[in-house]
């Protein structure tokens, strides 16, 4: 009620069974050839929620050594799984994750931007704002 009351229309909702679950089997699902999970946003007390999909993981402490490719592919599998599916690819991540390891972080996040724009460009994918998002399944 507050969110909607200061003209909130939408907000991330958690990215179900994952961040309840324990580091390593985040770290072993991070490795599986599974696609994140795409939806279709829904409502929630007035609002649209926008599932997260994947986490674009900080390369701070231990996650560092998590290669480059482990991420931009999995990532990857999700954008093609919400093309298939006609749903949302929902990428997060805080600011605060680019400050370690800054130049391995926007390789990483270059690399799944380029894709997405690949796949937009071929009329496959659409890349909106939550805002726009929220829009479309209001």
């Amino acid at each position: 009620k507050v969110l909607k009351k200061y003209g909130f229309s939408c907000f991330r909702g958690i990215q179900p069974n994952f961040e309840s679950q324990p580091k390593i089997y985040q770290l072993l699902w991070l490795f599986s050839l599974t696609s994140p999970p795409t939806f279709k946003p829904d409502v929630t007390e007035g609002l649209i929620n926008i599932p997260a999909s994947f986490y674009l993981l900080s390369a701070r402490g231990p996650r560092k050594f998590i290669p480059s490719w482990v991420i931009i592919n999995k990532a990857k599998r999700g954008i093609d799984q919400a093309i298939e599916r006609d749903e949302v690819f929902h990428l997060w991540t805080h600011l605060e994750d680019f400050g370690e390891n800054y130049e391995f972080k926007m390789k990483v996040f270059k690399n799944i931007v380029n894709y997405a724009i690949k796949k937009r460009e071929e009329g496959k994918f659409e890349i909106k704002s939550m805002q726009e998002i929220a829009k479309k399944y209001a």
